[in-house]
């Protein structure tokens, strides 16, 4: 039985692609040399362990976001590995739970593995979305509601996620009346709202250049479709957009990831830009 039997928006890295095999790498080579230096640093045994373990995941899943916001081009989800690594040495790992979510939310409405959400992958993700919800993250249950929105709309729909979405946004309302509403964290500062703004003029490029794929998808090896690449990438915007705005700092540092692929596949697609004009 194939992954693809029972998931279409779990996917593992194939180590027969060299750049799966490297990233893995990368991220064991982070999470492995995070956990000595913190014990070096005199930092108790299990709290390097469990810090190296989340900079390991951050490096990952930036690349994993990466490849979903720029599937044309293996290796901008690099740049956005290694961006994540450095502003986690700076930082610190972001909550991963979060990131997961975000992960496959992209991919219900890109569809990048080619295939639609399967009935177990729905309630995954309407079940993930509600309990972040719960633990005060609103903003995860009205995306997760629009990502199922965009599912059922977009081409080819899967119209059952109209009903789900609906759904999805009643649950975030009631969880969010029952929590009694949520903290704003710090706040949105003048350099926060300057840098989120410059990155995401930055990455409003890529989503112009994506009108036109030659990306396939894992299980099919059909062409993506352009119209969901570029919804799911708008999606991602306002993702960090809104946590930014809302939360400020705290609101950077959840999605730090996500803001480390933007500016990754941005900064690699100016320097496609620039080769080709170069020659």
């Amino acid at each position: 039985m194939k992954m693809s039997d029972v998931t279409s928006l779990g996917r593992l890295p194939d180590p027969r692609y060299p750049t799966n095999r490297t990233i893995m790498a990368l991220s064991l080579a982070v999470g492995a040399a995070g956990a000595i230096f913190q014990w070096l640093g005199g930092t108790a045994l299990l709290d390097g362990v469990n810090w190296a373990i989340g900079a390991g995941f951050a490096v990952f899943l930036a690349w994993a976001l990466g490849r979903e916001l720029d599937p044309d081009h293996d290796l901008s989800a690099f740049v956005a590995a290694g961006l994540a690594l450095v502003a986690v040495l700076l930082a610190e790992a972001p909550p991963l739970m979060v990131i997961l979510w975000l992960l496959v939310v992209l991919r219900l409405v890109n569809r990048t593995v080619g295939l639609p959400a399967k009935p177990l992958d729905s309630l995954s993700v309407l079940g993930l979305g509600a309990w972040l919800t719960w633990q005060g993250d609103w903003i995860v249950g009205l995306v997760t509601a629009v990502a199922f929105l965009l599912d059922g709309m977009l081409p080819p729909p899967l119209r059952y996620h109209l009903l789900v979405s609906g759904l999805a946004l009643v649950a975030t309302a009631l969880l969010t009346i029952l929590q009694g509403g949520t903290a704003s964290g710090d706040g949105l500062t003048a350099t926060i709202a300057i840098s989120s703004l410059a990155v995401a003029g930055l990455f409003l490029i890529v989503i112009a250049n994506s009108r036109e794929l030659q990306a396939v998808g894992d299980a099919t090896g059909e062409p993506l479709h352009a119209r969901r690449v570029q919804a799911a990438q708008i999606l991602a915007l306002a993702t960090a957009l809104l946590f930014a705005w809302r939360a400020g700092e705290a609101g950077v540092l959840a999605m730090l990831p996500l803001w480390a692929a933007m500016l990754g596949v941005s900064l690699y697609r100016l320097a496609i830009l620039f080769l080709s004009r170069a020659r």
